[in-house]
């Protein structure tokens, strides 16, 4: 039945699009949560949404006009580059569902402006592999991807991926990659700069290595519910099963598409890493994989004739997003 809604007119589509907002977020406005306000490890994030934890009201929609914006972004850039069915807004659905599942995501969450990010810089290094001399591409790929890093600070897992990138396009010239570095680099030297005459960059390093040398898993299992583990192990299980569906078909595709799978699949396994980081913020830290989860599970529905399981995921996100809506 939903799987259906999806191969039906688009303005049925979009009349899902807009409900499903309208559900997902309508008590965002009714019970108002405060925005996280950022930290030395969310700078940018900091500097630009500071306000909202006074304005949660007007921070609840900002967030919901980022979230449909890049919605909609990603569901562009997936149908351009044909690694999505036109005339379907089925990744745009499934992006405002994974960014919204949580209530704790309800709010102007780091997630929201950093997984907008990540889209662009991906978006720029799709747009890099029509071009032989791909230089601004390259450069703002790589700013973007540190960018998100200061937004949230899990990213920076993420930014190898714009050296995997050159890797696979077979992008081998030496000012491409001296370009890449630059633009990772460039945030972090403004910011160290800024530390350094604030006296305050030796704690700032210390901070950053306390959250990525400790890979414990305590905190974690005890900051989670009955129900979040329930979600979680679901998301999961079915994630997987995408993935390993996505690679084994992955031959069948032409060579264009094989190398933008493939980006996608070291982007997803990249962003897993940050699933192992020691913090109660799971919500935060498992939110940079839903942008890669995203074109998975709609590679997985949209490329199967029989759709049985896929159907069975998409009943059981909704009843584990409206018990969470419950419980929590």
């Amino acid at each position: 039945m939903l799987i259906r809604l999806f191969r039906s007119h688009q303005n049925a589509q979009l009349l899902a699009l807009v409900l499903g907002i309208l559900l997902l977020w309508g008590d965002a406005f009714i019970r108002l949560r405060p925005a996280e306000t950022g930290s030395d490890l969310a700078p940018l994030y900091a500097l630009l949404f500071s306000w909202s934890f006074s304005f949660p009201w007007l921070s609840s929609l900002l967030a919901v006009i980022m979230l449909v914006a890049q919605a909609l972004l990603l569901n562009q850039i997936l149908t351009d580059e044909g690694l999505a069915q036109r005339n379907s807004f089925l990744p745009a659905i499934l992006m405002i569902m994974l960014l919204s599942y949580h209530p704790g995501l309800l709010c102007l969450h780091p997630a929201i402006p950093a997984s907008f990010l990540l889209i662009l810089a991906m978006r720029m290094m799709l747009k890099a592999r029509q071009h032989e001399k791909a230089y601004q591409e390259v450069f703002s790929a790589a700013l973007l991807l540190s960018l998100s890093a200061l937004i949230n600070i899990y990213y920076l897992t993420l930014l190898p991926m714009i050296w995997i990138f050159l890797i696979i396009n077979q992008s081998y010239h030496w000012r491409d990659w001296v370009i890449s570095i630059l633009g990772l680099i460039t945030p972090f030297v403004y910011l160290a700069f800024f530390y350094f005459m604030d006296d305050s960059l030796l704690q700032v390093i210390q901070s950053y290595g306390l959250v990525f040398m400790d890979l414990s898993w305590p905190q974690r299992i005890s900051g989670m519910s009955t129900a979040e583990w329930v979600v979680q192990g679901t998301l999961t299980f079915f994630l997987l099963l995408a993935f390993v569906r996505q690679i084994s078909r992955a031959s069948e595709k032409v060579i264009s598409l094989r190398r933008a799978y493939m980006m996608i699949n070291w982007m997803l396994l990249m962003a897993l890493i940050s699933v192992t980081m020691n913090t109660k913020q799971w919500v935060l830290t498992g939110s940079i994989i839903m942008v890669p989860a995203v074109i998975t599970f709609t590679n997985w529905i949209q490329s199967s004739r029989k759709t049985r399981w896929q159907e069975l995921f998409m009943w059981l996100i909704l009843a584990g997003i409206a018990a969470l809506k419950i419980l929590l």
